[in-house]
């Protein structure tokens, strides 16, 4: 939420591949003015760099859209 652009996340999962392997996945809702989605996913993969996720998936959409996670809860 710190990353200028992102207005909110959902939709988060993490788990663990067999204990040592972690997966991290999440919808991040971004603002009307970011022109580069694939840049901002870059910012918040550098992030995650030096934690132990070692695959990360990030999907963005904007607050315009209709997520398919109907069942989603935005966190701030």
């Amino acid at each position: 939420m710190q990353i200028d652009g992102i207005e909110s996340l959902h939709h988060i999962h993490c788990w663990t591949i067999d204990g040592e392997s972690h997966v991290l996945s999440a919808h991040l809702v971004i603002g009307e003015h970011v022109e580069d989605a694939h840049a901002l996913k870059a910012r918040v993969r550098a992030l995650l760099d030096g934690t132990n996720f070692e695959h990360v998936t990030l999907e963005t959409e904007r607050s315009r859209d209709h997520c398919p996670q109907e069942d989603h809860f935005p966190i701030y």
